[in-house]
C-alpha cells in the first residue's frame, strides 16, 4: 500500500504548510470529510485493496474534530511526519493509524472509538493533575 493521509475536518492552513512536506516524502493527502461517514477505512485508504461495504450510519452529527489517518506508513516515516508536524506546530489532536483491525471499520464508528479514547486519556490526565 502507497503511504498515505487521510485527513478529516482539518484546517486548510495546515494542510497546506503538511503538503509539500509530505509530497517530497512520496505520501499521498486525502480529504475525507464529505459524506464518508459510513465508508469503511480500508476502502478510503486504498481503494484497489479494500471493498466498500459501507454501513448504515449511526445517529447523531458528524464530529466536529480535525482527525488524521495514517496508512501504510513504517514507523521512521511516521515518526518524520510527526516530529514535523511538532516542530511546526500543526497540531490536530486526533490521530490513528490503519490497522488490520480498523480498516473493515466505517469511518464514523474509527471517529467514535478515537474521540472516546481521546476524552478517556484526557480525564485521567485531568484526575492525575488534580491528585
Amino acid at each position: 500500500m502507497k503511504p498515505v493521509v487521510l485527513w478529516y475536518k482539518v484546517d486548510k492552513a495546515k494542510i497546506s504548510r503538511l503538503r509539500p512536506v509530505l509530497s517530497l516524502m512520496g505520501v499521498e493527502l486525502r480529504d475525507i470529510s464529505g459524506n464518508a461517514l459510513s465508508d469503511r477505512i480500508g476502502y478510503l485508504a486504498c481503494p484497489e485493496e479494500f471493498e466498500n461495504t459501507a454501513e448504515q450510519p449511526i445517529g447523531g452529527s458528524a464530529p466536529g474534530f480535525e482527525f488524521m489517518l495514517f496508512c501504510g506508513m513504517e514507523k521512521p516515516m511516521l515518526d518524520k511526519v510527526l516530529d514535523f508536524m511538532k516542530k511546526n506546530r500543526l497540531n490536530v489532536s486526533h490521530k490513528a493509524m490503519l490497522t488490520e483491525t480498523n480498516a473493515d471499520w466505517s469511518l464514523g464508528r474509527l471517529l467514535g472509538e478515537i474521540n472516546a479514547e481521546h476524552q478517556m486519556i484526557a480525564a485521567q490526565l485531568k484526575s492525575k493533575k488534580n491528585n
